[in-house]
């Protein structure tokens, strides 16, 4: 949106009709933003609305991405250290198995999930998860 005008500048609708969840995060002109079902966290150039990339992640995307330096950090059912400018997977950490699997339409929940946005703090990204516990991971 022409944040003067208010007027539309593009529009993006998923291919296949999925929500785009987790608030976007804007750096560089670049707009960071997860989905649902797709399982798929994007970068959209601000200016134009094309599509930059696209990284597969093992689960929903529900919270706001963090970015520091070059590195987006994102939860799903991991948590995922992204190469900003490429969306190449850098780290992922995996969690346990904290309950049993838990049936919604076709997908499967088998794992602790993060549905927090992560921050990041003295060179950490803390994040919670809703096996109930909140992490604190070092960044570089």
């Amino acid at each position: 949106v022409d944040i003067e005008a208010g007027k539309r500048n593009w529009v993006y609708k998923s291919p296949t009709d999925q929500w785009l969840v987790g608030g976007p995060v804007i750096s560089e002109s670049i707009i960071y933003l997860g989905s649902s079902d797709q399982h798929l966290f994007r970068a959209f150039d601000a200016n134009k609305g094309t599509l930059k990339w696209e990284t597969k992640l093992d689960c929903r995307i529900w919270g706001r991405a963090c970015i520091l330096d070059d590195k987006i950090y994102i939860g799903s059912n991991s948590l995922y250290v992204i190469d900003k400018k490429t969306g190449s997977i850098l780290k992922q950490y995996t969690f346990a198995k904290v309950h049993e699997d838990k049936k919604y339409g076709k997908y499967i929940d088998r794992t602790a999930n993060i549905h927090s946005s992560p921050i990041i703090f003295e060179d950490k990204v803390i994040f919670g998860s809703d096996d109930g516990s909140v992490y604190a991971l070092k960044c570089k």
